[in-house]
Parts: structure tokens; C-alpha cells; sequence
């Protein structure tokens, strides 16, 4: 059986107990809100998750055992039950149309006796026109509905949608649990177990045969002397093994994953800054060259440098050039944005 298809129960999912323990407890007792927002960084397992309440709320005995109809049925990828909404394959948006395609799907009676959980993924990709349709079915389902939405933005979001669900925050897990994923899916990361940040959705990354490379890559753009080429050397990382025109979402996805690179750099060159001897390290195979690194300049303001990056994640989600968006990490504020402008994806 596809380990992506296979039924996990809530007590089956490595991480997020606190989370899983109380959701477990909202179905058994029949008490799950009718609108609960699950946010948590990319790939921390929001969609797992999601596919874990819908197997135990369907479940003939509230678990998801993998071994009922409801659960072969789930595992078949056809649980009439469960309803999902997402952008468009295209399209990096969730529109109005779908919106309103999906009231009318909820004012019919649920083809499951036990209801219908309906998932918005990505939430964040609601435009605004599709947040404000939204908002009076969040409030107001018909009887016999769950509105599940996750997001890894929960600020672009508009306070009355989240005013309107039960917020759930699922965090990073630790290096024990996300070893324990890679060992159930059989994955070996060719990087260092840092550069997931507690995602188990980014494993893949750290096991792809070019990863090593990718990092060494951003190792060189860091090493290299700031100036006009920046963006030069950020596109030569960012398409290296790419087709000559790749589609915009694969290159975001690739600057996604610079970015995670990046987070672990930042993370490493303020800690070489600020104590002093032989302190550990995530990227400990690079300490020597990230030394000298942190002794320079550029890297004083590590707090500073975690901020761009924050940016960066905003600007590459949105329609910034992912290129031009990786160099505002390298430079301050004042500097960043005048780097940006001109600067979207055509």
C-alpha cells in the first residue's frame, strides 16, 4: 500500500501529541468545531493531519483503523465524506467561483451519515473577493458540516475568518520524530537533518540527489563579494538542472527550499557570532568556512538577516521574481527595496 494513500488514525501520526489527543477527543465525544483552523509552517504536516481527522471521524469506531469501509474507502480515495478546495492546478489562487461552487455543494445533504468534512487547503491562497464569500457560510454551515483550513500564512487571512474558527498551531517536530518519519517512509537525507526545520513534508528535499549542491550553491552566493551579481548568482543556484524555461511554481518551490537553506545558515553564522569556543552547530561539516563568514561584516545583524528572510518567504509567495527576492536577503532594508523594484515574475 502507498504509504501517501495509507490510513493513519490520530495515535498513528508521529508529532503534534497535544494536538492529536485533543482532536481525538473532539470526535469521540462529537464535539469537533464547525470551523477549525490548523496553522503551522510548510510541510510541518498540516495536510496529514487533516487526513487523520477525516479518517477518525469517518471511522466505525472513531480511529481511523485503516480496516473498515470507511477507512478502505478512504484509502481508495473515495470517502464520499470528505470534500476538498484548493487553488486551481495553475492557478496560485482559490477564487470566488469556487467559493460559491462550494455553498451550493454544502446546502446538499451529505452523501455520508455521519456528514461532511470539507478541507480548504492553503487558505491563505483565498483571494480577498473569495475571503469575504467565505465568511458567512464559516459562519454559518449547514448542520452535519466541518470546515477544516490550513495555512502557512495565517496573517494573510482576514480576522474575521479567523475569528470564526477554533485555531490549532502545530509547531516543528524534534530531530527524534522527524528521524522516525524518514525511517516509516525509508528516506535518507543527504544533508544535515537541520535543514528540514521540524517539516516533515520537506525530507524529500534533504533525500533529492541534488541537494548537496543546491547547498553548496548557497554556500558560494554567501561567499562571493556583494554587488551587481548577486541576482546573477542567485539565478544560476535557482536553475541550475532546471529546463531552460521552467514553470513559475517550480522555481518558487526552488527558492522555498534556498530559503530553508538559508534559515539554517543564518541560524549558524549567530551562533559562531555570539558564543565564543566550539559551539554546536547545525551545518557542523561547514564550521570552518562558516567562521570565517561570521567574523565578516555583512553578517553583524543576524536578527536583521532573519527578518529579510521572513520577507523573502512573503515576496516569493506573492509575485516578486524569486531571484531578485533571495538578493534582498544580502543587503539592508533601505537597500532591498529599491533592489525590488521592477522586479515581478512576467
Amino acid at each position: 500500500m502507498n504509504e501517501v494513500n495509507r490510513v493513519q488514525g490520530l495515535d498513528s501520526l508521529i508529532g503534534h501529541e497535544a494536538a492529536r489527543e485533543w482532536l481525538g477527543r473532539m470526535i469521540r465525544e462529537d464535539r469537533l468545531p464547525h470551523g477549525l483552523l490548523i496553522a503551522g509552517p510548510r510541510g510541518v504536516g498540516k495536510r496529514t493531519l487533516v487526513r487523520a481527522v477525516v479518517a477518525a471521524f469517518f471511522c466505525e469506531s472513531r480511529s481511523g483503523c485503516g480496516a473498515c469501509a470507511s477507512c478502505e474507502a478512504l484509502e481508495r480515495d473515495h470517502q464520499v465524506g470528505w470534500h476538498r478546495v484548493h487553488a486551481a492546478e495553475g492557478k496560485s489562487t482559490i477564487g470566488i467561483d469556487q467559493v460559491r461552487s462550494l455553498e451550493q455543494t454544502l446546502s446538499i445533504r451529505a452523501a455520508h451519515a455521519r456528514g461532511r468534512v470539507t478541507s480548504v487547503e492553503q487558505a491563505d491562497q483565498l483571494s480577498p473577493g473569495a475571503q469575504d464569500a467565505f465568511l458567512k457560510t464559516l459562519e454559518e454551515p449547514p448542520p452535519g458540516n466541518v470546515l477544516l483550513l490550513t495555512t502557512s500564512r495565517i496573517d494573510a487571512l482576514l480576522p474575521t475568518i479567523r475569528s470564526r474558527c477554533q485555531t490549532l498551531t502545530l509547531g516543528p517536530l524534534n530531530t527524534e520524530e522527524l528521524q522516525q518519519v524518514a525511517e516509516r517512509l525509508g528516506l535518507q537525507p543527504r544533508v544535515p537533518w537541520a535543514l528540514a526545520q521540524g517539516c516533515p513534508g520537506l525530507l524529500a528535499r534533504l533525500c533529492e540527489e541534488g541537494a548537496e549542491e543546491l547547498r553548496r550553491g548557497v554556500l558560494w552566493v554567501l561567499q562571493s563579494p556583494r554587488g551587481p551579481q548577486d541576482a546573477s548568482r542567485w539565478n544560476l543556484v535557482l536553475r541550475k538542472g532546471l529546463p531552460a524555461k521552467p514553470e513559475r511554481e517550480v522555481l518558487r518551490e526552488r527558492a522555498r527550499w534556498i530559503l530553508q537553506v538559508l534559515s539554517s545558515l543564518a541560524r549558524d553564522l549567530a551562533i559562531l557570532r555570539a558564543v565564543p569556543g566550539d559551539p554546536n552547530i547545525d551545518n557542523e561539516d561547514w564550521k570552518e568556512p562558516l567562521t570565517e563568514l561570521a567574523g565578516q561584516a555583512p553578517w553583524a545583524d543576524p536578527a536583521g538577516l532573519l527578518r529579510r528572510l521572513a520577507e523573502a518567504r512573503r515576496w516569493i509567495d506573492g509575485s516578486v521574481d524569486p531571484a531578485a527576492a533571495l538578493t534582498t536577503v544580502l543587503f539592508p532594508p533601505e537597500r532591498s527595496l529599491s533592489l525590488l523594484a521592477g522586479f515581478e515574475v512576467p
